[in-house]
C-alpha cells in the first residue's frame, strides 16, 4: 500500500541546473519555469545522486535518462516534480575575460536558435511537491541532487491521505509520462525523461489540503500510472 507525503523543501546549498530554452512558430520563451524536473529529485530520495546504472555517461552524445516512474517501479519511491514557490537566486561568474555572446534577430522569430540556461537557487529558496513511497519514510531528511552540484536540500514532509477523484482540474506540475490522461494541459518543460506539464483536467487525480504557516493549500496532481 503506498504512502503519501507533502514534502516542503529548503535548498541549504547551491542547486545549480540547466534548462533549454527554445522557440516555436508563434513566440519564443526564454524564462525559468517555476519547477525543478522530478527525476533527479526521485533518484535523491531513492538514495542515489545520479542514476546507478548509467550515472552521467552517455554514448555517442545520447544521454539515457530513465523515466522517473521506472525508478519508483525498482526502487519503491516517487517524487512529483517540485513549484519553486520561494526563489533566492544567485549570479556566477561564467567567463572572466569580459567575453560575451551577441544575438541578432531576424524577420523571423523561427530564426532564434536553441540555447541553454544556468539557473542557480541559493540557500532560503523554497520547494513544494508531493512523495509517494512503498515504505515509511522519516518526518525529516537531508539529500543531494546532482554530482558537483552542492545541491543539498532540507526534506520535510508530512503524511497525507489523498482522495481519489475523476474529471478534476490540476493545481500542481507533473511529468506528463508518468501519469493517467490529462486534458488541455500546457508544456513548459521539455525533458528526455518526459516533459512537464501544468493544468488540465486529470482522468483520476489525487486531492489534499494542507496547511503551511497560517495557509491552507490545496494540492490536485493527476494519478501515476500503474
Amino acid at each position: 500500500m503506498p504512502r503519501y507525503y507533502h514534502a516542503e523543501i529548503r535548498v541549504d546549498g547551491m542547486l545549480w541546473y540547466h534548462f533549454k530554452a527554445q522557440p516555436s512558430s508563434q513566440y519564443y520563451i526564454s524564462q525559468i519555469p517555476p519547477v525543478i524536473h522530478n527525476y533527479g529529485l526521485t533518484l535523491a530520495l531513492a538514495g542515489f545522486i545520479v542514476d546507478p546504472d548509467t550515472g552521467y555517461a552517455s554514448k555517442f552524445n545520447v544521454k539515457k535518462y530513465k523515466r522517473p516512474l521506472e525508478v519508483y517501479r525498482r526502487y519503491g519511491v516517487y517524487a512529483y516534480p517540485p513549484l519553486i514557490f520561494k526563489a533566492v537566486l544567485g549570479e556566477v561568474l561564467m567567463a572572466g575575460n569580459n567575453e560575451g555572446l551577441l544575438m541578432i534577430r531576424g524577420q523571423s522569430r523561427l530564426a532564434y536558435p536553441f540555447f541553454t540556461k544556468n539557473v542557480v537557487l541559493m540557500p532560503g529558496s523554497m520547494l513544494r511537491t508531493l512523495v509517494i513511497s512503498e515504505d515509511p519514510l522519516p518526518d525529516k531528511m537531508v539529500i543531494n541532487i546532482g554530482a558537483k552540484r552542492m545541491g543539498v536540500l532540507l526534506v520535510r514532509l508530512t503524511s497525507i491521505k489523498p482522495q481519489i477523484l475523476e474529471q478534476k482540474q490540476v493545481t500542481h506540475p507533473f511529468n506528463t509520462d508518468d501519469v493517467v490522461n490529462v486534458y488541455n494541459y500546457a508544456t513548459i518543460m521539455t525533458h528526455e525523461a518526459g516533459n512537464i506539464g501544468m493544468f488540465g483536467v486529470a482522468e483520476r487525480a489525487l486531492k489534499y489540503q494542507v496547511r503551511v504557516g497560517r495557509r491552507l493549500y490545496e494540492v490536485v496532481l493527476p494519478v501515476i500510472r500503474r
